[in-house]
C-alpha cells in the first residue's frame, strides 16, 4: 500500500477581514482554518477556527518562513512557524504554530500550539495531540510556495 502525501497550497489572497493581501494555505483543497475550526469547536464553539492568512507585509523570506528555517522572525515561536494568524491582521494576536520538519524529501506539520490556550492558560487548555499531522511530499510543498512567490512579483508589477 502506498502512502499518500498531504497537499499544501499557498494562495494570495485579499483578506475579508484586514485591508491588506494575505498568503491562505489549503491543505488537500480544504482550507485549513476551516480543518482547525472543525477541531477546535470541542474547546470552543464561538472561537473556534478564527484564523486568516498572515499579511504579506510581515514576510521576509516567505519560502524560508515556510520550511521551517527561520529562527529569527516575529513569526516564529521557540522553533515553531507560524502558518496562521488572527483575523485582525495581528500577528501575535490569534497565532496558530506547528513544528515543521524535513527529512529527505518529506516536509511534516506537527506538534501545533495555540500558544494563548497553554495548559495553564486562564482560557482554557487546548489540545492539538490529536489533530493529525500533514506530510508533504517536499519539491511540490516548496513548488507550491515558489508559486505563491510568483504571484507576489506578478502583482507588484
Amino acid at each position: 500500500m502506498k502512502f499518500m502525501m498531504d497537499i499544501a497550497e499557498f494562495l494570495i489572497e485579499k483578506s475579508l477581514e484586514q485591508n491588506g493581501l494575505i498568503i491562505n494555505i489549503y491543505i488537500n483543497g480544504k482550507k485549513l482554518s476551516d480543518i482547525l475550526k472543525e477541531y477546535e469547536k470541542q474547546f470552543d464553539e464561538k472561537i473556534a477556527g478564527k484564523y486568516d492568512g498572515i499579511p504579506l507585509s510581515y514576510f521576509g523570506d516567505i519560502i524560508k518562513h515556510f520550511t521551517g528555517k527561520i529562527d529569527k522572525d516575529m513569526l516564529n515561536y521557540n522553533g515553531k512557524t507560524q502558518l496562521l494568524g488572527c483575523a485582525c491582521g495581528e500577528a501575535g494576536c490569534w497565532p496558530f504554530l506547528s513544528k515543521i520538519k524535513t527529512n529527505n524529501n518529506i516536509l511534516t506539520w506537527n506538534e501545533y500550539e495555540q500558544p494563548h490556550r497553554k495548559i495553564n492558560s486562564s482560557g482554557g487548555y487546548w489540545d492539538y495531540s490529536n489533530l493529525q499531522s500533514f506530510t508533504f511530499n517536499k519539491i511540490d510543498y516548496e513548488n507550491n510556495l515558489l508559486r505563491a512567490v510568483e504571484t507576489i512579483k506578478m502583482g507588484e508589477k
